[in-house]
């Protein structure tokens, strides 16, 4: 639960840090960001929370005080993504990440809801860019990392609670990264689901993060990006993301990977700061494979809001975890789902 030693900010702080927010541009206006992070089914709640935190005679409510503490403390999460040695070189001297066409996957039902195929392609210009929460899983390794010859990138990001979300989704956003539009540069757990949503007048965040549930042995984490504010777009129309290679933290490479030694110099060469490098082994009795510097990240080490008193008719982790239909949540960490760190 949410530890009762730590300080929550008061009125003055939480004013004086949206106002940086504002000044850098990661946000618009505190009236707008506060409409994003607490507002639910056009609910009237986020008036409420501004009135709190903008009249000199109200009082803030506890729950929004512990929100506004994580917004304000984001929580660093460990994401992995992998891919092949040649590319991982390409990713190291050009500091970008290749976003991914949705509608140009291996996955024929990626960004395809229930319904009107050429209405979701017209619904939405965006690139995804895929992580995992998993990098002991062999599957992975096999099949998105160059059969164990290639490599992780193990990206440590920091992340706050995002309640803004109008479905089952677990939605981050990156604390760092200027705020444009509320579905896009934000971080979705994608749900693993036996029927298609439906596409409605908006693009559905549940329609743009389901896969089937064969799919369930990724653990995919995505981050939706406007296609507009990539970096570069090659000659083949291929768009490129910058911002996220700023939160790498390390490199594992496979089993198989013979490569370690150029990666490291190539580091050296064109990222500014130290890269923890290591190399995997065999699990010795689990079909698993191991390093020495990170394991699997779980739901419950996830930033989750608090602000559940005001919304107790939506809980996105109590419907994440009801849903008969996901089937990727990890059931022994149920007991620390609204743990705080």
């Amino acid at each position: 639960m949410y530890s009762t030693d730590i300080e929550l900010p008061t009125k003055e702080e939480i004013n004086t840090w949206l106002d940086e927010q504002v000044e850098k541009k990661f946000i618009k206006d505190k009236k707008t960001w506060i409409d994003w992070q607490f507002n639910l089914n056009n609910s009237c709640k986020e008036n409420d929370v501004y009135h709190q935190i903008s009249n000199d005679e109200s009082t803030i409510d506890e729950n929004v005080a512990k929100h506004f503490h994580q917004c304000m403390n984001p929580k660093y999460v460990k994401l992995f993504y992998y891919t092949s040695a040649s590319v991982a070189c390409k990713i190291i001297k050009d500091g970008m990440l290749k976003g991914t066409d949705p509608y140009n996957t291996n996955d024929p039902f990626e960004f395809f809801p229930a319904g009107n195929r050429k209405l979701a392609i017209d619904k939405m210009d965006a690139q995804i860019l895929c992580f995992s929460t998993k990098v002991t899983s062999a599957a992975l390794w096999g099949h998105y990392a160059e059969q164990h010859k290639g490599v992780c990138f193990v990206f440590s990001i920091p992340l706050i609670a995002y309640f803004g979300s109008t479905n089952n989704n677990c939605h981050w956003r990156i604390a760092s990264h200027k705020e444009t539009k509320p579905i896009k540069n934000c971080l979705y757990m994608v749900e693993y689901c036996s029927d298609r949503w439906k596409f409605g007048f908006h693009p559905s965040e549940s329609a743009l993060c389901s896969k089937d549930v064969s799919w369930q042995w990724e653990n995919e984490i995505r981050m939706i990006c406007d296609a507009s504010d990539c970096d570069y777009v090659d000659d083949e129309n291929r768009k490129f993301y910058k911002f996220p290679m700023e939160y790498l933290e390390s490199i594992i490479c496979g089993v198989k990977n013979t490569n370690k030694d150029r990666l490291k110099y190539l580091c050296k060469c064109h990222v500014n700061r130290e890269i923890v490098f290591d190399q995997c082994t065999y699990s010795q009795d689990k079909f698993e494979v191991y390093n020495t510097i990170v394991s699997d990240t779980y739901i419950n080490m996830f930033p989750q809001t608090y602000y559940q008193n005001y919304f107790k008719s939506y809980n996105p982790f109590n419907n994440y975890i009801n849903n008969s239909n996901i089937v990727n949540f990890e059931k022994e960490n149920m007991q620390t789902i609204v743990s705080y760190y």
